[in-house]
């Protein structure tokens, strides 16, 4: 169903995803935890969501969606039950520098 999504977002106007997310309910997410209407990161954080990058070691955190376009990636994490409502711990975070 994610690739079929992936090809009706491309291929509908505007309008028609206004009438469609009308239809669906506003609020609504699916079923990795987006809202049916693109959010801004600002909207995301007020709805207390942070993003992975900012997740400190040693905190338990819920996971709230999965912003993800990659097929293969969403299937990584669904087969090892990381979907949204997870609850997961940060143990480490790994920082690499980049070359210029």
């Amino acid at each position: 169903m994610h690739d079929e999504a992936e090809r009706l977002e491309h291929a509908v106007s505007a309008d028609f995803e206004a009438k469609l997310a009308e239809k669906l309910g506003l609020g609504r997410t699916c079923p990795h935890g987006n809202l049916s209407v693109p959010e801004a990161p600002a909207a995301r954080r007020r709805r207390g969501l942070v993003p992975l990058a900012e997740a400190r070691p040693d905190h338990a955190y819920v996971l709230g969606s999965i912003y993800e376009r990659e097929r293969k990636l969403l299937e990584f994490l669904e087969q090892r039950g990381l979907r949204p409502g997870t609850h997961v711990r940060i143990l480490a975070t790994i920082t690499t520098r980049r070359s210029l």
